[in-house]
């Protein structure tokens, strides 16, 4: 009766307890039926051997079972990175099974990082290949990660991505400049560059920018932009430049040369002052086609730099001299402040006229009348700092950027 009164509780256990303590309760009725004429040091080492076997095979099926469950795991964790969601199986050990449920729920969520991982990479690769410019992505060991489909041929071969640098780029100056970076030991001496590149007969700009994690480079970002358009307009500008400064200067000189023949001749006060009107506005045609050259010559590099000491003092005195007339026609005056600690200053004379020039008729031009301008020069720690105030407007604060601009007003 006892017996099956314990097979029915074992039928409540799991399978592998079950099949354990049915084992062990056979064996305790077979030592019940142990005739007890047996001497008692023999049941007891009949017991100890029966104990430490149903041990062990209760430590065998338990182990057993638990490694099993175990490997499952391991299984259904690898599947991870496969692309079809599982839940990891339960088991019927409580500290197990809650393990068992917590990874399950990290699947979940790594798998929805992982998705949202992969719709922004591609976004980002759409968003870089719609690009103008070439992009091109490194690892810090010269690995190339990225490259996008607008990087030029000219600079990099197809299909480069996860090839070392040194076998993909075809530009010298690039490859140059990507060893220099991976080569630095200090990382912070590794900085973003910009260079100017050609190839053939196209024009590269190229801007690198290194990209720190944790203060230790990871990767290397560079953008290569097709600047061969803005080269070429900029070559047909300078063209355009000299040839009309060239063309103008003709019919100008035959022009003055006529007016002053004529204004020599005449005593009419009319029609001499006409004539005074035809020189000035000559002599402006003239010192416009002047600035043209020079603009010209300096954007192509053609323009001779000769550099000498200028006695600053008798310098803006002449300067003082040539904006007079343009000062005496609003009744403008001109006011020089030298550094008492300056005396010569080391300058191409020619150049500096033409910018003191260019600063104080333009003060000139947009300030009232009857008020003054004021030419300071001081000496900063490395240079000479030429500066002319005025009483004008002055610029508005949106517009200070765009004062370098070309052409504008």
């Amino acid at each position: 009766m006892k017996f099956f009164q314990s097979i029915r509780f074992l039928s409540l256990l799991p399978s592998f307890l079950s099949s354990a303590i049915f084992a062990l309760t056979g064996l305790a009725l077979f030592f019940g039926e142990i005739p007890e004429r047996a001497d008692t040091f023999t049941k007891i080492s009949l017991l100890f051997l029966v104990s430490f076997a149903g041990g062990a095979i209760l430590s065998l099926l338990i182990s057993g079972f638990i490694k099993k469950s175990l490997q499952n795991m391991k299984r259904e964790i690898e599947l991870f990175v496969a692309p079809l969601e599982k839940e990891i199986t339960p088991v019927n050990i409580a500290e197990i099974d809650d393990f068992s449920k917590l990874l399950s729920t990290f699947n979940v969520r790594l798998r929805k990082q992982l998705k949202d991982l992969m719709l922004e990479k591609e976004l980002l690769t759409s968003l870089l290949n719609g690009l103008k410019e070439g992009v091109m992505c490194l690892d810090a060991s010269g690995t190339i990660l990225f490259v996008n489909d607008s990087l030029d041929t000219d600079i990099i071969e197809k299909h480069a991505t996860g090839s070392p640098y040194f076998t993909a780029v075809k530009h010298s100056k690039i490859l140059e400049l990507i060893h220099e970076n991976i080569s630095r030991n200090n990382q912070s001496s590794v900085k973003s560059e910009e260079i100017s590149l050609q190839k053939n007969d196209k024009f590269f700009k190229l801007r690198s920018y290194p990209i720190m994690l944790e203060n230790k480079l990871e990767l290397f970002l560079f953008i290569i932009q097709d600047d061969t358009k803005e080269q070429n307009i900029k070559r047909m500008r300078e063209d355009f430049l000299q040839n009309a400064s060239h063309e103008l200067k003709t019919p100008i000189t035959s022009i003055r040369g006529y007016a002053e023949m004529v204004s020599s001749k005449t005593n009419d006060e009319p029609r001499k002052s006409f004539i005074q009107a035809i020189l000035r506005n000559t002599e402006r045609m003239e010192r416009l086609v002047e600035d043209m050259v020079t603009i010209s010559s300096i954007e192509s590099g053609a323009f001779p730099f000769n550099p000498e000491y200028i006695d600053i003092k008798k310098y803006t005195e002449i300067l003082s001299m040539l904006v007079n007339g343009t000062l005496q026609t609003k009744n403008q005056k001109l006011d020089v402040s030298i550094s008492s600690e300056i005396d010569k200053i080391y300058a191409d004379p020619i150049l500096l006229e033409h910018l003191l020039l260019n600063l104080i008729v333009n003060a000139s031009r947009y300030s009232p009348p009857e008020t003054k301008i004021l030419l300071t020069v001081e000496r900063t720690e490395h240079f000479f700092e030429f500066t002319v105030e005025d009483e004008g407007p002055g610029i508005e604060e949106h517009l200070k950027d765009k004062i370098f601009e070309r052409f504008f007003r």
